[in-house]
């Protein structure tokens, strides 16, 4: 009763403000989204919210001006992420207000709602989160690509890295791309070196490593670079597209899958807005079992070397991999980046840089769904946030990576999933799918 009559006031504060044109607080725009997110039961925005409210603290009253909106804005990102995962509601909260407070302080937004996803499997505070963000926007100010920038921040997250040891690393990067390094050979040389843990602080260690490439530059040679695993596919290792991939049909513009865009004046925000007709959605109670998103993927009725054949094998491969922002190994991926090695591996070619995996390809109906399309979803406000590739199309199976649980099979007939189901692509061309059906 009490929870009840608390949202009760706080939807009518938010009403308030909406009707007046104050700029709402904090709770408030919280307490407003939640309400407008179709994704979510009331008993979740009740849990969320009540949440929020003993978590926030003193920031609960913040009026929602320059950094502080856009912190809000990322704050409810993170909370949908969580909720598309069906994380746990306290971390799920704890998480989106680490990240709301770096972006209070000046973190750069887009750049902490990546990192702020590793809280769902490490715990990670806003300050860690905040120190990473800085981090990653002066590398990619100085030009180390942000591919690497990012592959350091994994490596921050991995060995528990103190804010010194990040930041000197950092720096040294920086002044490899000043230099006009070859910056993956150089990478490659200072993390393997760093991660054999011989005790050499990373100035010291930078400055070798900066010394050898200096004289291999006057020499006119390039340093051969040791095997790396990084999170990231290097160059020379990134296949050549053999498959043709289908021609893409005309449709109406979409949002693409890439970092967020300017902050938006305050109004209640919807998660979920018009798009392709999709399945009813049943009540949450009898919602499918999500058991089987882990475990041993199902029997392919697939045989030979086709392309079918090889992207399920390379699927397959990844089931377990931790969520990495900007990754696309199996020792760690997000969702565009293993859907585009998986690709990759099987000889099909999509974009990664530009991540608009959305505007490749043919539109394919919901009906329609062949294993091998692309499935996308809106878990971050209006724009197409996530991607997975459908393994099953008669049961609405497909697989994805998940900020929480890494890569897994899920279903569409989820409430989370079909809920924010924005469409599908096929990349394969029609030859291509001719393996897979025998024409």
């Amino acid at each position: 009763m009490v929870l009840a009559a608390t949202l009760c006031a706080l939807g009518l504060l938010a009403s308030a403000a909406q009707a007046s044109g104050r700029t709402p607080s904090l709770i408030e725009y919280i307490q407003s989204s939640l309400a407008a997110d179709q994704g979510l039961s009331q008993a979740e925005r009740d849990a969320y919210l009540g949440a929020f409210r003993h978590g926030l603290a003193g920031y609960s009253g913040d009026i929602l001006r320059a950094e502080r909106l856009e912190g809000a804005q990322v704050l409810l990102r993170v909370v949908t992420e969580g909720s598309f995962d069906n994380a746990n509601v306290e971390r799920t909260v704890s998480i989106a207000t680490e990240a709301y407070i770096a972006v209070s302080r000046g973190a750069a937004a887009e750049v902490v709602e990546g990192i702020a996803l590793y809280g769902f499997r490490k715990d990670v505070g806003g300050d860690e989160i905040e120190t990473w963000a800085n981090g990653y926007r002066d590398c990619i100010r100085f030009g180390v690509p942000d591919y690497i920038a990012e592959d350091l921040v994994f490596n921050a997250v991995e060995h528990d890295w103190d804010h010194y040891t990040f930041n000197s690393l950092k720096w040294v990067l920086v002044e490899a791309a000043k230099a006009g390094y070859p910056m993956e050979e150089f990478h490659s040389m200072l993390m393997v070196e760093f991660l054999k843990g011989d005790g050499k602080r990373p100035g010291a260690l930078g400055s070798e490593v900066m010394a050898l490439f200096r004289e291999a530059a006057a020499r006119g040679e390039k340093p051969k670079a040791p095997a790396y695993e990084g999170s990231f596919i290097p160059k020379a290792s990134r296949p050549v597209t053999k498959e043709p991939v289908a021609p893409v049909a005309p449709a109406a513009p979409a949002p693409a899958l890439e970092k967020p865009a300017a902050p938006v004046p305050v109004a209640p925000v919807s998660p979920v807005d018009p798009v392709a007709p999709v399945a009813p959605v049943a009540p949450a109670p009898s919602e499918p079992a999500r058991q089987d998103t882990q475990g041993p993927p199902p029997t392919s009725s697939t045989s030979g070397g086709g392309i079918i054949a090889k992207l399920e094998s390379s699927w397959n491969s990844f089931i377990g991999a931790p969520y990495v922002w900007g990754g696309e190994t199996r020792r760690g991926t997000d969702c565009s980046g293993f859907v585009q090695a998986v690709f990759g591996e099987a000889g099909v070619g999509l974009p990664r840089v530009s991540r608009e995996p959305w505007k490749v390809g043919q539109d394919v109906p919901r009906g329609g769904l062949n294993k091998g399309d692309l499935v996308f979803f809106r878990t971050m406000g209006n724009r197409i946030s996530h991607v997975g590739i459908v393994t099953d199309p008669g049961s609405g199976r497909f697989i994805h990576a998940s900020s929480s649980r890494g890569v897994v099979y899920d279903k569409l007939s989820i409430r989370y999933y079909s809920a924010r189901y924005a469409g599908a692509r096929r990349v394969l061309s029609a030859d291509a799918l001719a393996l897979l059906f025998g024409d």
